[in-house]
């Protein structure tokens, strides 16, 4: 598939979102280690429609079976049980939804991993149709291309277009050691603070839909490289310019007075 033809899926994509709102939820998670099908900290998922956060975490399930957040470490395997026993019930009941994702693709780190982790702990996963998932990043890729943003790309597009977070942003991983993490928070059982910087992320992730769809997200990928150097690309480049239509309008009245 030629850069033009992945562009214009993409944007079909875009428009079939922003049509049926409805219908689209945004999923990020968080856990102990990405690089292990390990211990599920939060979960949090976005309704575009209404941007209504339904939240799942060890900090949130533990109140709900009278646990204190001190003994949260002690009954861990029971209370992420459960949260995924409840996670699993709203994924049951939104099955007709599509999941909008961050780069959770991997038996690691991912739908699948979710599912294997459920299954560990003896609860009943419940399976989402892979036509049901859009992975945001990779969608950007079609849309910009792979350099549309530094590295981390979260971070690293935030930046670009002015967004912000109050304090309660964490990335999942990162090499620098003075850098605080999800995976550290969690050492430091800091529940809480993982809950809300996964309810953050998918707010973000929302932001980038809505700049995506308005085509007002800023990125670093040049024009020629985002719509190909073809024919077809010079022609999509112009098609998606505000004075597109004016000038086509002006050439269309020229056209017509030769004619006469």
């Amino acid at each position: 598939m030629t850069k033009f033809d992945q562009r214009k899926q993409a944007l079909k994509t875009l428009n079939k979102i922003d049509k049926d709102r409805k219908y689209y939820l945004i999923i990020h998670y968080t856990c102990a280690d990405f690089t292990k099908a390990e211990t599920i900290t939060s979960i949090a998922i976005l309704h575009v429609n209404d941007q209504e956060i339904t939240s799942y975490s060890l900090e949130k399930t533990a109140k709900e079976l009278c646990i204190k957040e001190t003994d949260i470490n002690q009954y861990l395997l029971k209370i992420e049980k459960k949260m995924l026993k409840d996670y699993f019930k709203f994924v049951k009941e939104h099955k007709e939804y599509t999941w909008i994702h961050w780069s959770t693709s991997s038996d690691n780190y991912g739908f699948k991993a979710l599912e294997n982790r459920a299954q560990v702990l003896h609860t009943r996963p419940y399976s989402i149709d892979d036509s049901r998932k859009i992975c945001l990043s990779n969608l950007f890729v079609d849309l910009y291309d792979k350099g549309f943003a530094s590295n981390p790309r979260i971070e690293g597009l935030m930046k670009l277009n002015n967004i912000t977070a109050p304090g309660d942003f964490y990335p999942g991983k990162s090499k620098d050691p003075s850098i605080e993490t999800e995976i550290s928070l969690l050492d430091k059982h800091e529940y809480k603070k993982i809950r809300l910087s996964g309810i953050r992320k998918v707010k973000i992730f929302y932001d980038f839909l809505n700049l995506a769809t308005d085509k007002k997200l800023k990125v670093l990928t040049p024009k020629k490289k985002m719509y190909g150097s073809t024919l077809k690309g010079y022609y999509a480049l112009f098609e998606e310019q505000w004075w597109s239509q004016i000038v086509t309008f002006i050439l269309g009245i020229l056209f017509t007075k030769l004619l006469d």
